[in-house]
């Protein structure tokens, strides 16, 4: 495990996880500005195919009402673990769950920010606020699911959600640039290694046939209302399943 301190440059690790797209300082539109970036890399890390390639990000729907982010969070301390089995921590991250992107936010030399979209195909994991994400390809063979999920169960069974957002194109004096959603959230477990959709109570009973009457008992007595159960109530509901 790789321990960083949060004073320190990330730029030579982060450069392998990019995607290849920046946005350095969201009013900065000069050619000048990637140049720099690249100046500045070229020196301190060497050659790098982002910058041979890369180009400036911009947010879309950059000044829509609301937030596209997980939680409404805008940048959080956060964890990373790569495909290549390192981690980092103490990154200053954002999940922007409309994109279904990791975001990184990086100060270069000149003291300007640089917004990093990572590439998902080196990220194995990420954790933000004690929530914690994989790829849903990472599943199990032939799923649905695409982006991040969130594990909140992983035993004999395993429980995710998946959070989306989506932009509202509804132009009005309130929302001139339009909007974005709220966070929706659609509950799903692995059984048998197949995928089910469990967004109400029923449709997880259903699975457990012969043990209903049990499950609906320990729900009750742990006051757990299924549609806004918190994480915590619901790795309880979950654990108590599979040990029956």
């Amino acid at each position: 495990m790789i321990v960083l301190n949060p004073n320190k440059r990330l730029l030579p690790f982060i450069f392998l996880l990019l995607f290849g797209f920046a946005y350095i300082h969201i009013k900065a539109q000069t050619k000048q500005d990637l140049t720099g970036l690249k100046e500045y890399s070229g020196e301190k890390y060497g050659t790098s195919d982002f910058l041979v390639n890369g180009w400036k990000y911009y947010p879309e729907h950059f000044n829509a009402k609301g937030s596209p982010n997980f939680q409404n969070l805008n940048w959080a301390d956060g964890s990373l673990s790569t495909t290549g089995g390192e981690t980092f921590n103490h990154l200053d991250i954002r999940y922007n769950i409309q994109m279904d992107g990791v975001v990184l936010k990086q100060i270069l030399s000149d003291g300007l920010p640089a917004f990093v979209m990572l590439n998902k195909d080196f990220i194995s994991s990420f954790t933000i606020k004690s929530h914690t994400f994989i790829k849903a390809d990472n599943l199990t063979p032939h799923m649905q699911l695409t982006g991040y999920v969130e594990v909140v169960y992983s035993g004999g069974i395993r429980f995710y959600l998946k959070h989306q957002k989506d932009f509202v194109g509804n132009y009005n004096a309130n929302t001139p640039e339009g909007s974005f959603s709220k966070q929706k959230t659609t509950k799903y477990i692995v059984i048998d290694e197949q995928l089910v959709k469990v967004q109400k109570k029923k449709a997880l009973l259903v699975l457990f046939p012969e043990n209903k009457k049990q499950i609906k008992k320990f729900m009750g007595s742990n006051k757990i209302r299924y549609k806004k159960a918190t994480n915590p109530q619901l790795r309880m509901l979950l654990q108590y399943c599979d040990e029956l």
